[in-house]
């Protein structure tokens, strides 16, 4: 579980990073206008949970304002908020917003792939661990 953690970590931290760029544009807009973060994550990905279970979905839903509600298998429904890795560049890169409590979320744009690895909140609640690609 440990390298789970640690392997989320650097994937994050690579994100985090390789989503920065600096721009020779003189246009001071404030930012890229791209639509919300909830809205690029949603859909249904086809992947692994736990790395046991294979060729399976995860529907990740809309709530508006930022927020997504993700559910498959038997696994109970997560609701968290999610951002954009940086709102002053291009990159639909998404990411869980700082200090969410239900887990740590990556989706990678550019390859399509959501990667989520859960925290259990309630005691009858399965840890989910998923990684996948968008369909």
């Amino acid at each position: 579980m440990i390298k789970k953690i640690v392997s989320y970590s650097l994937v994050f931290l690579g994100i985090l990073f390789s989503g920065t760029s600096c721009s020779s544009s003189d246009d001071n807009s404030g930012g890229v206008k791209k639509g919300s973060a909830s809205a690029t994550v949603a859909g249904s990905y086809m992947g692994a949970y736990d790395s046991k279970e294979f060729n399976k979905l995860l529907v990740v839903e809309d709530l508006g304002n930022n927020k997504i509600r993700m559910s498959g298998n038997d696994r109970t429904p997560i609701e968290m908020e999610v951002q954009f890795v940086s709102e002053h560049t291009d990159h639909q890169d998404v990411m869980h917003k700082t200090g969410e409590l239900a887990g740590v979320l990556v989706y990678v744009a550019e390859t399509k792939t959501l990667k989520f690895s859960g925290k259990k909140i309630m005691e009858n609640q399965k840890r989910i661990f998923f990684e996948g690609k968008k369909q």
